[in-house]
């Protein structure tokens, strides 16, 4: 992978769904040399996948995360979970973990009987091969553009975000049907989107730029295979005493700071905050965690650190079965 590549992947991680007209200008490329470089990216697998963010809180779904620890399982049998766990619809990420933890999920429910019923039939299936389990609600998501691609400085800004609010809507079908095949592929085309909606390309660009001035939609998302870059991928889970939201403000600034964190998570759990970083050395995580330590060390209280091995799945959006209800005669702006 060469400057080039980089400098096409920091675009796409900008906006995933970036067309390849602008990429082009950006990197001061030909469209077909970024077509071609894109689709070697994906061929190599380097490029995982492309995602959309839901801000499903807003959708009246709550975010919680479950970290595993397996007993008595082999790969294979963690394997095979992990492969069923990804068919339960109300589960958006499965994290195959390496550290204290063996296997990491994250599924939105609308209710606590929903909550109830994920717990229940994961512990009634697996019950056996589970040591321990942790459950965290998460507050807010915070996700950070990789500057590490490009070794620009990271410009403060708003980052793109979802978070917990009591202000939620409801999608009609046609919202409903954009945000799911969004979800799964944030470069899904317009007109094949349409297709699926009733609606004209038009009318389906319309509805997506409403979504996101309606804070639903609020990133399009690249994923990284870091094994095929040589890299890696840690979560670090905070363990906070003392915190005002000053010293919290303080901490989020520091760690937003470095090129290599990518995203940043306020959870309710036996920690405080979830520090996502891809880097080249399991020493780099070292350096941070010294830094930050210190420059925060009237807060944090102790830490734990957990390798992302590979995530089997990632979506941002509940795979509920979208239909259409209707007829398809619509107005291209409806």
């Amino acid at each position: 992978m060469d400057a080039k590549d980089r400098q096409i992947l920091s675009c796409l991680d900008e906006d995933s769904r970036t067309p390849y007209s602008l990429i082009a200008r950006k990197t001061h490329s030909s469209q077909e040399t970024v077509r071609y470089r894109v689709n070697n990216l994906l061929t190599e697998g380097i490029i995982e996948r492309c995602i959309t963010v839901i801000n499903t809180p807003k959708l009246g779904f709550t975010p919680y995360q479950l970290f595993i620890k397996l007993q008595h399982a082999d790969e294979s049998q963690k394997d095979r979970m992990m492969r069923h766990l990804a068919s339960i619809s109300s589960i958006n990420w499965i994290g195959n973990l390496e550290g204290n933890y063996d296997i990491g999920l994250i599924f939105s429910v609308r209710n606590q009987e929903e909550t109830k019923h994920v717990l229940v039939q994961l512990y009634e299936k697996y019950s056996q091969w589970i040591l321990k389990k942790t459950l965290a609600l998460h507050f807010e998501g915070i996700f950070l553009p990789r500057q590490y691609l490009t070794k620009k400085p990271r410009i403060p800004l708003a980052f793109p975000h979802y978070t917990t609010t009591n202000a939620t809507m409801e999608l009609d079908d046609r919202d409903k049907i954009i945000c799911s095949m969004l979800a799964k592929d944030a470069r899904a085309s317009l007109v094949d989107i349409a297709k699926k909606t009733g609606l004209t390309a038009t009318g389906t660009h319309h509805r997506i730029k409403e979504l996101k001035r309606k804070a639903i939609i609020t990133k399009h998302l690249l994923i990284l295979n870091n094994e095929k870059i040589s890299q890696e991928h840690y979560k670090i889970l905070l363990f906070l005493n003392n915190t005002t939201e000053e010293r919290n403000r303080k901490l989020v600034a520091f760690a937003q700071e470095d090129p290599h964190v990518i995203s940043l998570i306020k959870s309710l759990a036996e920690w405080d905050y979830e520090i996502d970083l891809e880097v080249e050395k399991r020493a780099d995580i070292t350096t941070f965690l010294k830094n930050l330590t210190i420059a925060h060390a009237n807060i944090i209280r102790d830490y734990d650190i957990i390798r992302i091995k590979n995530m089997p799945k990632y979506t941002f959006y509940p795979e509920e079965k979208q239909t259409l209800n209707t007829p398809r005669s619509y107005d291209e702006n409806s």
